[in-house]
């Protein structure tokens, strides 16, 4: 029963290669169409847009082949590394404030030296005689 039921559904190579036909216009579709002397069967190869479809799906299956996955790829490690790099910039900015931080905070206010000038006073009359 399992082998019958197995037999049933496409295998990846047999979809692969069905795509395939589709892609290079072998696969033919009939379609019927009316004649003034009744119907008529006509054999029509794939159109445009299910020839985009196809190429799309085998796509999917072979991401290495794809230019737009590997720019899409290379954008997102850049903007990884571009991350990573303002992490690191933040992270020494953080640790120079901290310590600028730190280093205002503790000095040591006891040991401040105050130099006062004595003012000259002589007499208070500030006319030369």
């Amino acid at each position: 029963m399992k082998r019958i039921e197995s037999d049933k559904i496409a295998k990846a190579d047999e979809v692969l290669q069905y795509f395939t036909t589709v892609l290079r216009g072998e696969a033919k579709e009939t379609i019927i169409v009316g004649t003034p002397d009744g119907a008529e069967s006509v054999e029509n190869e794939p159109s445009i847009k299910d020839r985009m479809a196809a190429g799309r799906e085998l796509l999917k299956r072979y991401p290495g082949n794809d230019e737009l996955l590997n720019a899409q790829l290379t954008k997102i490690i850049t903007d990884i590394e571009k991350t990573k790099a303002d992490v690191r910039k933040s992270k020494a900015e953080a640790d120079i404030m901290e310590a600028k931080a730190k280093r205002e905070t503790s000095e040591d206010t006891s040991n401040i030296t105050i130099n006062i000038k004595p003012i000259e006073q002589d007499g208070g009359d500030d006319s030369t005689d």
